[in-house]
């Protein structure tokens, strides 16, 4: 009996948490209410708070949650043992699911959950707990990269990481905004980037004749 009474519970406070995720999708932290989050999970307003003490930690809870199957996603880029190809398969994979009708509310969740975390501390640690898992995640690809010689070894494995995990979150934003983006030709760019096809004069010796990308300042010489 006690398990069962434990699976209950567990169940009954997942559904607060998708309710207040659809609360604060559609008004936000700061507008939504405990009594929003009640009606939304056809629940009494005393109910809620055998669950969560104050809506701060729902917020917190809510933030912690997985609703995009992160894990998921780099599990099935998994599958695929070139880094290069893992990589572009986890890019793809967000950019084809971000801006769909069925995941607005989530893009907008994870908005909120972003402009937050810049003004308060708690969901600030929530966030950087979660981009530290990315990042790790992203490293594990890149360092098998960097093994096989197939990424630039004398790069920082934890920095390339953290540049893919910036790009990951910026493609999400956009295409949470604007629906409308083309994911087909974001694939063909993020493809580019990362096979180095980007450059059109990319081959070593079209670059021989080339002015370097980065030059230093030299001193004036008096004359």
């Amino acid at each position: 009996m006690p398990k069962v009474d434990k699976l209950y519970l567990e169940a009954r406070r997942d559904e607060i948490l998708d309710a207040a995720a659809k609360s604060f999708s559609r008004s936000g932290f700061q507008e939504a209410t405990i009594q929003d989050i009640a009606q939304e999970a056809g629940l009494s307003h005393g109910a809620i708070y055998r669950y969560f003490a104050t809506k701060d930690d729902i917020i917190e809870a809510v933030a912690r949650s997985d609703p995009q199957g992160r894990a998921q996603s780099f599990a099935v880029a998994g599958l695929d043992a070139e880094p290069m190809r893992e990589l572009l398969s986890v890019l793809q994979a967000h950019t084809h699911t971000h801006g769909l009708p069925e995941n607005v509310d989530d893009g907008r969740l994870r908005m909120e959950i972003l402009s937050t975390a810049g003004r308060n501390p708690r969901i600030r640690a929530v966030v950087r707990d979660l981009w530290e898992d990315v990042v790790g995640r992203f490293s594990e690809i890149v360092r098998r990269g960097q093994d096989q010689g197939t990424i630039n070894p004398a790069l920082d494995t934890a920095t390339v990481a953290r540049v893919i995990t910036a790009l990951h979150d910026g493609i999400y934003i956009h295409r949470t905004i604007d629906p409308s983006l083309d994911a087909s030709a974001i694939d063909e760019v993020i493809g580019a980037l990362l096979d180095g096809t980007f450059r059109v004069n990319g081959t070593e010796g079209s670059r021989r004749n080339e002015p370097p990308l980065h030059t230093e300042s030299e001193p004036d010489i008096a004359t």
